[in-house]
């Protein structure tokens, strides 16, 4: 079972978004932000995912160009990254 600190990025095993480990709580779960797009609107998310559910992120595609902006937009919200 893989562990992960904040700041890791991860994938859900199943596939899905890269997302970045915000915190690790102390049942061992996981809170997890990422970016929804929907055309040019992008929409912080979270949720909370166990260790056997997540992976090291997979690269490649879309999602590397995606990820350099959306790390770059989640820097500049306040309240996220605090």
């Amino acid at each position: 079972m893989d562990t992960f600190k904040p700041g890791d990025v991860v994938q859900l095993k199943s596939g899905g978004p890269r997302m970045t480990v915000y915190s690790v709580a102390a049942s061992g779960t996981y809170l997890c932000n990422w970016f929804n797009r929907e055309g040019d609107v992008w929409t912080p998310q979270h949720a909370s995912f166990r260790a056997e559910q997540l992976g090291a992120a997979r690269g490649g595609g879309e999602h590397d160009l995606l990820s350099d902006e959306t790390r770059h937009m989640a820097a500049q919200m306040p309240g996220l990254n605090s």
